[in-house]
């Protein structure tokens, strides 16, 4: 008989395992089966009974294996593309609005839109902790990546470096902070005051009253207001735009009142100058700087610079305002 627990083989007749004393217990199937049969016999049957046994768990454990190896491999990629499936899809702006290749290239792609997404969020929370050397990766790597016309590739490729670049920035925490341009009430002047554009019509106007100046008898006028984080634009018109309006009834569209509300950054240089940084609403990458001095209660203002990523219509009018050179500021206590 052939003992299961050490594998020796035994005699019919033993009831224990004369190698590891393990009892043999023989049910009624195995008696019929056994009987009439000598030792000899039996322990042929027994040893091909042992190796069908065998042979069944190691199926079972190459079947268990395959399977374990499956469902790991499944987890395995939806952890690897975890951050592909899930959270926000991207990209950062409008693709109802994208009007480049690259800005519909962007829109088609799944992984660029989130590429995109991520660069823009790295972006923002590196030009918080060095604004300079963001800002310089910015103009870097933005009009090249535009100028990929399309190509995924070249795209994928330009999202990578300036995410690296970004990356490197956030990690080197607060140690740029010495660029981060500073705002308090007591040195920045500009918090007091509105800015009136230089029109002939804006010398009518005394205040930085929005509803006093739609009421002047003018025709349009810009008011700007320094708030701590940004810059409130108000394109007012008075009763001169109503009277066009008036004989021109496809005018009308004109003379309402438009508020335009941009991102701001002040850089205190002295208690008497003061570089300005605007970025556009419309546009996060353009961003133009300019410097307000203050001298004998006189205000000038010098433009600076405009990034390339600025439309068209707001270099040629930077251009125009830079070829002047500093100049006085119209402007009223706010």
């Amino acid at each position: 008989m052939y003992c299961t627990q050490c594998g020796k083989f035994n005699s019919s007749t033993a009831l224990v395992c004369l190698n590891c004393g393990f009892e043999l217990n023989i049910s009624k199937n195995e008696q019929n089966i056994t009987s009439g049969k000598n030792d000899s016999q039996l322990k042929s049957d027994y040893q091909s009974f042992a190796k069908l046994e065998n042979s069944e768990q190691h199926t079972t454990r190459v079947i268990l294996i395959t399977l374990l190896i499956f469902f790991t491999a499944i987890i395995g990629v939806r952890l690897l593309y975890k951050d592909v499936d899930s959270g926000p899809k991207g990209p950062s702006f409008d693709c109802t609005k994208a009007t480049t290749a690259t800005q519909k290239a962007i829109c088609k792609d799944p992984t660029l839109s989130k590429l995109d997404l991520k660069n823009d969020d790295l972006y923002k929370k590196a030009l918080q902790l060095s604004p300079d050397s963001t800002k310089q990766i910015l103009y870097s790597l933005y009009p090249k990546r535009t100028k990929c016309n399309g190509d995924e590739n070249c795209i994928r490729s330009n999202f990578q470096a300036s995410i690296k670049k970004y990356e490197a920035i956030i990690q080197m925490g607060n140690s740029n902070t010495g660029n981060t341009p500073s705002v308090s009430l007591g040195n920045n002047f500009l918090l007091n005051i509105c800015e009136i554009s230089q029109r002939a019509d804006d010398a009518l106007i005394d205040s930085c009253n929005v509803s006093e100046a739609a009421n002047k008898d003018i025709f349009t006028a810009q008011i700007n207001i320094f708030k701590s984080n940004s810059l409130t634009t108000y394109q007012v018109t008075g009763s001169k735009c109503i009277e066009v309006a008036r004989k021109y009834s496809s005018f009308m569209n004109n003379c309402v009142l438009k508020r335009i509300d941009n991102p701001a950054n002040y850089q205190i240089e002295n208690s008497n100058s003061i570089l300005f940084t605007l970025i556009a609403s419309s546009n996060q990458y353009c961003e133009i700087k300019k410097r307000y001095t203050k001298n004998s209660g006189q205000i000038f203002v010098e433009y600076l610079s405009i990034s390339d990523a600025c439309d068209t219509d707001q270099r040629l009018a930077f251009q125009s305002y830079q070829r002047e050179g500093p100049r006085v500021i119209n402007f009223r206590s706010y």
